[in-house]
C-alpha cells in the first residue's frame, strides 16, 4: 500500500452507481458558467478537493461547494449560480 501513496485514484464512472436527482460528479462543473443571479461572474476553470468541502476555482474566486455559496446547479443550462454576498464580494 505504501507504494500506492500520493498516487491517483481513478475508476470508471460507468462502474459507479446511479446518481440521484440532485447530485452531480464534481469534475462535470469544470466549464460551467458562473453566476449570481444575472451578473456574470466567470467560468468554473477547476475543482479542489479540501478536507472540508470542494473549492470552485472561478479566476480569482474560491467557491466553496456549500448550500450558504452555491444556490444552484444547473448541468442542462451549464450554470452554477452563487452568492457573492455570503463570500464577502462587493455585488456592484
Amino acid at each position: 500500500m505504501e507504494a500506492l501513496r500520493g498516487e491517483p485514484l481513478l475508476a470508471d464512472r460507468a462502474l459507479a452507481p446511479p446518481l440521484e436527482e440532485d447530485e452531480f460528479w464534481a469534475d462535470d462543473l469544470v466549464g460551467l458558467s458562473v453566476t449570481d443571479g444575472d451578473r456574470e461572474v466567470g467560468t468554473v476553470e477547476r475543482v479542489l478537493s479540501y478536507p472540508s468541502c470542494e473549492l470552485l476555482v472561478v479566476g480569482d474566486l474560491l467557491v466553496p461547494l456549500v448550500d450558504a455559496a452555491v444556490r444552484d446547479v444547473d448541468l442542462e443550462a451549464g450554470r452554477v449560480d452563487v452568492d457573492l454576498g455570503f463570500l464577502g464580494v462587493d455585488a456592484g
